[in-house]
């Protein structure tokens, strides 16, 4: 009898507290989407983030390495300058490109903030669809966010 691959639904959200849901501890509101899934998943008690800002973190995430081997990984906020020439290289392996070559489905929905120009964009890391911003410091009321599959264009304009 074969064995089916469990679904994997990963959660990352810039600035929130480990007691911030309250499936970890919150009580003046409560998070009861997130902890029904934290009650039917695998829940994480002892993590903490690979660096305090942003790009690092997500480098560390995507890659599994130290962020600051890669040059992405160091530069935060990522300048005018580094827009147009950083980025995540696509030939480096990344969990979604791994989970991919093993049969799953990957989507990101939300944020990448690893690389603006196309060769540096979610859908050459691994990613089969992706809907979000490809910058950081923007919110989503005002950011043009457009659904992209299977080719990358430019978000931010």
């Amino acid at each position: 009898m074969a064995r089916s691959k469990p679904n994997i639904l990963f959660i990352l959200a810039d600035d929130l507290g480990y007691a911030d849901v309250s499936c970890y501890g919150r009580r003046d509101f409560t998070t009861p989407n997130i902890d029904r899934l934290a009650a039917e998943g695998v829940r994480f008690t002892q993590a903490y983030a690979n660096s305090a800002v942003c790009t690092a973190s997500r480098v560390a995430l995507m890659t599994g390495r130290y962020q600051y081997r890669l040059a992405v990984g160091l530069e935060e906020p990522l300048s005018s300058r580094a827009l147009r020439k950083l980025g995540l290289p696509p030939d480096h392996p990344t969990l979604p490109s791994i989970l991919r070559g093993m049969g799953y489905r990957t989507a990101l929905i939300g944020k990448w903030h690893l690389g603006m120009p196309p060769e540096f964009g979610p859908l050459q890391s691994g990613y089969e669809h992706f809907y979000g911003i490809c910058s950081g410091a923007v919110d989503y009321f005002h950011a043009q966010i457009r659904p992209v599959t299977n080719r990358y264009r430019r978000f931010m304009e």
